[in-house]
Parts: structure tokens; sequence; C-alpha cells
């Protein structure tokens, strides 16, 4: 299934329910809105841990692959346009310059509270 990320003013929604659970979902130029997506994802009942792949500047020189799952969406920093985004088992095991696990997020976003956390505590030298 072949979707645009880019909505007309009047249609905020799309119909979620009506898509099979085995299908492969790619959002042309998905943006920014990432975020967004996740959560539209995820409240019409798509499972966290499907597969995605992040295809940055496809057939270029530039090109970027990166994996995750629908629950690393959010996380990912912004790619280079053109874009594509695929939603579904196609991606699972698809190579990739980056592979984003959901366990590396939140052990990344552990640890740099824990550095933040020993640096406003620390007492530094003075030289």
């Amino acid at each position: 299934m072949f979707i645009s990320n880019h909505q007309c003013a009047e249609q905020d929604t799309r119909p979620w329910h009506k898509t099979f659970e085995d299908s492969t979902l790619a959002f042309y130029m998905p943006g920014g809105k990432l975020k967004n997506l996740q959560a539209e994802l995820l409240e019409n009942g798509l499972d966290p841990e499907i597969p995605c792949l992040v295809i940055s500047q496809a057939a270029l020189p530039a090109q970027e692959v990166i994996r995750t799952t629908i629950r690393g969406l959010a996380n990912l920093p912004r790619t280079a346009a053109p874009s594509l985004l695929i939603v579904g088992a196609t991606g699972a095991d698809a190579r990739a310059d980056f592979c984003v696990e959901t366990s590396q997020l939140e052990q990344r976003h552990a640890c740099d509270e824990i550095v933040l956390q020993l640096a406003q505590s620390a007492e530094l030298p003075s030289n």
C-alpha cells in the first residue's frame, strides 16, 4: 500500500481499520512528523514491534537506510529528502546502514540522563 503522508485540511485521519494485517505500507516523503505518524499507527491498532525502514535519497551516493520499529519511529533523526518510509514485514531483514532498536533508544536515553546527573552533581576542578 503506497501512501502520502501529506493530507488535505479536511481529511486528517485514514481508515487504518481497512488495512490488511499482512500489508506493507509505503509512505512517500514522510517528512519530520514521524511522531504524529507513529501515534496514528499505534492508535489504530498496529503492533509497535512492526519493522520499519526509512530510506533517504534512494539510489543516490548519499543514500541512507535506517531500520527500526513503529515504537522507534518518533526517535529517529530527520533524514534528507527524498525519503520513503516502509512499515511492515518487508523491512524486517533488509540491509540497513543503521539499526535503531527500541532497547538501544531507551538505553541511550537512560545513559544520557545518568551522564547529565553526574555532570550536575560533580564538582569540576578549577585550572
